[in-house]
């Protein structure tokens, strides 16, 4: 009899482990059955208080379909959490939400399978409306599925991507058409958007590994597996109410803001694939949409830093008997002289335009002042990947 009662206290123990594994912390597995997908294991890297992470893998094959979501046969990947709990409809309340990811010196993408690390997934369609994805280059990119529109936000570059702990922020109005998204990097904001968020608008987060277009990634290359992948995090939270996780910066002397406005954050860039056009916004406010100068990339996806900045100054004194001719040529010469630029110089007038045949494509930045509610519209390009 003893034995008897033992044995069955130890399977409610084993039960009661399997769902406390299952769900933690208001995230429970999200279409994730494999027992390696997610486990709490001891800090590897030894760079953050906790000495308890997440640690998520995602082997060839992982993939669970549970209707209305479909994965295996839409050719999709997935070890992830996701919120535990009913998403609310469209409204004008603000959703805050916030994890850190590490990604190991040694992870290996899987594009044109889109590696996914973090979607905000509208429950109402079954679709991901928002994306935090990375690129061909291994930038991690944000950015819109809920519609034909093209909004994409370029975060971090692939070498300041790995060997780091990330911290990500995000700050939600699920509408249409009146939402809002802003999202902070590592305390520095990266996007301002106001505009439609979503289609149906019941979002919940799901955070993880995901990989969407298996298929894509076995037809290019037909003799290749794909990898394993391991990425650690921090538990998601997520807040119905403002947490006070963003602190707003003293204020600066007019004459201080008014010149920081006229400057232009530095930044690589860095691509995401030829079906889709970026858009991004830099953290630094700026009066006006400023896109990169396509005329000055280079193949490796940098601006070439021959671009003309700023003017070295020419003195010329003029005599009383000087030729004409003398003064109009020195003028002449101080046009062409000009120092070599160290960062990206962005030309409000230029045009962005991806170009179809290649797999990158130029990041364009997007900054704006305080005061601006309109929504980004960029041009809307074709998508293969089935995601409507």
């Amino acid at each position: 009899m003893k034995s008897r009662i033992l044995g069955i206290g130890l399977v409610f123990v084993a039960v009661f482990a399997q769902a406390a594994d299952d769900k933690q912390g208001g995230f429970a597995r999200f279409l994730t059955d494999k027992e390696w997908a997610v486990a709490e294991v001891g800090d590897p890297t030894g760079l953050v208080p906790d000495s308890i992470v997440q640690r998520f893998e995602l082997r060839p094959g992982d993939c669970l379909s549970e209707p209305p979501f479909n994965d295996c046969e839409k050719s999709v990947e997935r070890a992830e959490l996701a919120q535990d709990m009913s998403p609310p409809s469209s409204s004008t309340q603000a959703f805050w939400y916030r994890w850190q990811v590490f990604f190991p010196e040694d992870f290996e993408g899987s594009y044109p399978a889109r590696n996914r690390h973090g979607q905000f997934i509208d429950e109402a369609t079954g679709e991901a409306a928002w994306v935090f994805e990375l690129g061909s280059t291994g930038t991690l990119w944000f950015g819109s599925r809920f519609d034909d529109e093209s909004r994409f936000y370029s975060l971090i570059s692939e070498r300041e991507l790995r060997g780091q702990w990330q911290d990500i922020i995000v700050e939600g109005v699920w509408s249409n058409p009146h939402g809002r998204i802003n999202v902070w990097v590592n305390d520095e904001q990266r996007v301002r958007y106001r505009g439609p968020t979503c289609e149906r608008c019941r979002i919940f987060l799901s955070y993880g590994i995901s990989r969407v277009g298996v298929d894509e990634f076995k037809k290019r290359y037909p003799e290749k597996e794909l990898p394993a992948q391991v990425v650690y995090y921090l538990p998601a939270r997520s807040q119905a109410e403002d947490p006070g996780w963003i602190v707003a910066p003293s204020p600066e002397p007019k004459d201080e803001v008014e010149g920081d406005l006229e400057r232009t954050p530095k930044n690589e860039v860095e691509t995401l694939d030829a079906e889709e056009t970026d858009v991004a916004e830099g953290s630094t406010p700026a009066p006006e949409t400023e896109i990169p100068d396509e005329d000055q990339e280079d193949t490796d996806g940098t601006v070439d830093s021959s671009v003309e900045d700023t003017k070295e100054g020419v003195t010329i004194v003029s005599e009383p008997e000087a030729d004409t001719n003398e003064t109009t040529k020195a003028e002449s010469q101080d046009t062409d002289i000009a120092p070599e630029s160290s960062g990206q110089i962005l030309d409000p007038e230029t045009t962005d335009e991806s170009n179809p045949d290649a797999d990158t494509e130029t990041e364009s930045m997007s900054s704006e002042d305080g005061a601006f509610d309109g929504q980004v519209k960029p041009d809307p390009v074709a998508d293969d990947d089935d995601r409507r």
